[in-house]
């Protein structure tokens, strides 16, 4: 046995012998076989795409309200409306689901987000409308609002889909709030859009057949966020 305050003689490490070309070339294409296909879009390719969903979305809307006669000035102020909604979007997308994962905003930002955006878009209602029926009277006489909250399920569920497919397994860490985000894009793009075709200055008709659909999309994506979003 060697003694305690014996040393080890230093031993010389043999380098290790490189591998033929021929491994070393099947090694690589083994490794990069279709890598470049493989390799999903960037986080600015996703936002762009988003924003064109959204910009289609509202396109036709705005497309809808021109062909209506605008006697009061309401389609203008929708217009106005909707382009500043429209920049509210772009930011959710820069804060919420551009930076990768881990270095966007704090959970607690993008939850108040979430939850806080549709609460300042009930107020812009709030603010938009100039007159309000009783609600008996809105039920009985306002025929056209459940088709108005149809079309605005319909076309936010586009924009929201839409989203969340782009960003589709981004984010292993809050998947569940990236897909809330995800929906209150559409469903802004949808809310801020029927404005548009729509035109309408009563408040009961802005909050339920506009405002609440908000709401629905930030839930649903949140939901589906869950599945979608993670890897």
């Amino acid at each position: 046995m060697t003694a305690p305050d014996e040393s080890f003689p230093d031993l010389e490490w043999r380098d290790a012998p490189a591998p033929r070309a021929e491994v070393s070339a099947a090694i690589k294409q083994t490794c990069t076989k279709e890598l470049d296909k493989a390799r999903g879009l960037g986080a600015w390719q996703r936002a762009m795409l988003s924003v064109l969903a959204s910009g289609v979305v509202v396109a036709a809307l705005l497309a809808m309200g021109l062909a209506q006669d605008d006697h009061d000035g309401a389609l203008r102020t929708a217009m106005f409306g909707a382009a500043g909604w429209g920049i509210v979007h772009l930011a959710v997308l820069v804060v919420g689901l551009v930076r990768p994962p881990g270095k966007r905003g704090s959970r607690e930002l993008r939850w108040a987000l979430a939850l806080g955006l549709p609460l300042a878009f009930f107020a812009y209602l709030t603010l938009s409308a100039s007159s309000t029926l009783p609600f008996d009277r809105f039920v009985r006489e306002d025929t056209h609002a459940p088709v108005c909250g149809l079309f605005t399920l319909l076309f936010g569920a586009a924009a929201a889909g839409s989203t969340l497919l782009v960003w589709r397994r981004t984010d292993p860490l809050t998947p569940g709030l990236s897909g809330a985000l995800a929906g209150l894009c559409g469903g802004l793009a949808g809310a801020a859009g029927i404005g548009m075709a729509c035109p309408t200055h009563e408040a009961w008709h802005l909050w339920l057949a506009h405002g609440t659909t908000v709401l629905v999309f930030v839930a649903a994506g949140w939901a589906v966020g869950r599945k979608w979003l993670a890897p």
